[in-house]
């Protein structure tokens, strides 16, 4: 078995909260919450606009620092010798990410393959690009199209596949499916859920998403709890 250098020991918890408070302009926007993820799993995260459920996920990213408690992505924690290896594995998709954006499709599934942190990865050609599309009942002719003409849908599944092709084994899903008929969300679902190397921690209100949740969350006025009957 191959001998991850971000998780040597192969049951290091991929995504880690540990009585994390967020306090910000005076208010406290997260109270205490406590998650665990290990490799595999796929988390479920749900409550209420306003409860936390995005600020979370920023600090997770490593958007915000937490005012207490600490964060750790595949056994890490968010220091500067650190953030390499964390970028190498973690993808933030956050919920209304659309932008006005002029370039075609192409250009934006590879242009994160210039940055540093992916410089070490093969950058897909054509037939690559046309069998990632493929897979998520994407047509090879949406690679010309620019990027503020795609739907909310195909967008949606455009940033899954950009996450995917980078190799990124954490992600950090807001409501990614949220514009997804029923058959496009099962196959974004499947790939995830699929493969024994993501971890995944999701936001959703939908109960087709709750259903293949390996763990389940729900967040209210900043304070987040784990169930187990998914209501």
């Amino acid at each position: 078995m191959d001998v991850d250098p971000v998780d040597p020991l192969g049951d290091t918890p991929m995504i880690q909260a540990e009585n994390v408070w967020l306090r910000l302009g005076g208010s406290e926007l997260l109270k205490g919450a406590s998650l665990k993820l290990h490799r595999g799993e796929m988390g479920v995260l749900w409550g209420e606009s306003g409860s936390g459920k995005s600020t979370l996920m920023r600090v997770l990213a490593g958007i915000y620092e937490p005012s207490q408690g600490e964060v750790r992505i595949a056994g890490l924690s968010p220091s500067p010798e650190n953030l390499p290896a964390i970028r190498s594995c973690i993808a933030y998709l956050p919920q209304k990410a659309r932008v006005a954006d002029e370039s075609a499709v192409r250009e934006h599934l590879l242009l994160p393959f210039g940055f540093r942190a992916n410089q070490d990865r093969p950058v897909p050609d054509d037939l690559q690009l046309q069998e990632w599309l493929n897979r998520f009942h994407l047509e090879p002719e949406l690679l010309e199209r620019p990027v503020r003409d795609l739907s909310g849908g195909e967008f949606q599944r455009v940033s899954v596949i950009r996450a995917l092709m980078l190799g990124r084994t954490v992600l950090l899903l807001d409501e990614v499916t949220s514009a997804m008929d029923g058959a496009n969300q099962e196959r974004v679902l499947d790939a995830i859920t699929q493969d024994p190397e993501i971890t995944a921690l999701v936001v959703s209100h939908d109960p087709r998403v709750k259903e293949r949740g390996d763990r389940l969350f729900s967040m209210a006025q900043g304070r987040l709890e784990e169930v187990t009957d998914g209501s």
